[in-house]
This record gives C-alpha cells, structure tokens and sequence, in this order.
C-alpha cells in the first residue's frame, strides 16, 4: 500500500514539475512546423491557431480588445459548430485587397 502511495506521488510530482517547466509560446512571433510526411505539422498549426483565436474571442467580450477577431486560413478551419475561417486570398497576401 505505502509503495503504491510513494509511485503515486513521485509521478505526481514529476508531472507538475514538467507541466510548469513548459515554455509558453509567445505572442507575436513566427511559428514554423516542420518535419516529414505525416508528422502532424498542419495540425498543430490549427491547435495553436483555434487556440489563438479563442483567447483572443475572450479578451474581446471582456472588451480588452476593440475589435472582434477575424479568423482566416488558405484551408477551411471549421473552428466552432457552424463556423469555418474565412478564406485567405493570394490579393490579401500581395496587399491588393486589405483585411478588414
């Protein structure tokens, strides 16, 4: 029983020891994904952008930011139930057209 207890703890202990040991990735900077076929690199890039795009929802009903956050993707995001990113033109990349 007390074996049991004392495994018990240590994993406990070693898993908030990595959990806060965890590098938060910052705001603002560039994020590249890279590896091989099929290594996950699209989708950690959705993670990290519906993750994104949630924090920043909450900042705007809170009324921190002013204006609602807009979510584009050059592929379809389903983000929510019945919303989908919306569509990241080759004009919004060579500033022909702007992004509202």
């Amino acid at each position: 029983m007390e074996l049991i207890f004392i495994i018990g703890l240590v994993i406990a202990i070693y898993s908030f020891i990595v959990w806060f040991k965890q590098k938060k990735v910052p705001n603002n900077t560039v994020i590249a994904f890279t590896g091989g076929l099929g290594s996950g690199k699209t989708y950690l890039g959705v993670k990290y952008a519906i993750k994104h795009h949630k924090k920043m929802n909450l900042l705007y009903k809170l009324r921190i930011i002013k204006n609602k956050p807009l979510f584009y993707s050059n592929i379809p995001i389903r983000y929510k139930r019945k919303k989908w990113s919306k569509i990241l033109e080759y004009d919004h990349l060579t500033l022909k057209s702007r992004i509202p």
